[in-house]
């Protein structure tokens, strides 16, 4: 008979590692007699103070009797503890596969669901945080601009209005340097250069006419 014996603190130890598997993960070993061959890190919460061949917690779940068998994968499940994790399993040989009595047994890792999720979760939230104060940003700037447009268009409608009724000497104050400013600019250089052209009353009524005509369409920008 063959035997072969390792201290249960080293396996304990090895199955302790759990890098990767964030605040919820572990990892652990189950032999053919579907009993643990580590002790679980949640054997406080189990209520019991070791975890190792305690018939009370066989793991009867079904990846495990497949690691038993040889086979590995990776699926979403609830463990031993009743919470959904997301569990991978695989067979882990014990002994030389040429032995007369060769022993395998079931290695799994689980993370809780909640905590896979969280990255996803946290981006999620990120993303429509961001698009949310990019969307209030453009919105701010859209409604500047619009705000800037809307008194510079004022500012030439009123002049215009002003000349219209006859008071010659009305110039449009310069708001902004756009497109709307530079009209604002050309019409305060007309009026200053056709004020000293105006000799009649026909002059001054056609005039009118056509700052009626130009005050309707900066109306209509």
């Amino acid at each position: 008979v063959l035997i072969f014996q390792i201290p249960i603190n080293r396996v304990n130890a090895i199955m302790a590692e759990r890098t990767g598997l964030g605040d919820t993960g572990e990892t652990y070993a189950v032999g053919p007699d579907f009993l643990f061959r580590n002790n679980s890190r949640f054997s406080e919460e189990l209520g019991v103070r070791t975890t190792i061949l305690d018939p009370k917690h066989k793991i009867l779940a079904p990846h495990a009797r497949m690691a038993l068998n040889g086979e590995s994968g990776t699926t979403n499940t609830v463990n031993y503890r009743g919470e959904p994790v997301l569990s991978s399993w695989s067979p882990m040989r014990i002994s030389d596969a040429d032995a007369a009595d060769p022993v395998t047994w079931a290695l799994l890792s689980e993370v809780t669901r909640a905590e896979v999720a969280r990255p996803a979760t946290t981006m999620f939230w990120f993303s429509a945080v961001l698009i949310a104060a990019a969307t209030v940003v453009v919105a701010a700037a859209a409604l500047m601009l619009a705000r800037s447009l809307t008194r510079q268009a004022d500012a030439i409608t009123g002049m215009l209005g002003q000349v219209g009724i006859g008071m010659f000497d009305a110039r449009a104050d310069i708001l902004t340097n756009d497109e709307l400013g530079l009209v604002a600019t050309s019409l305060n250089s007309m009026c200053d250069n056709t004020l000293s052209l105006i000799q009649s009353q026909d002059e001054r009524e056609r005039l009118e006419q056509a700052v009626a005509s130009l005050k309707t369409q900066v109306s209509q920008i």
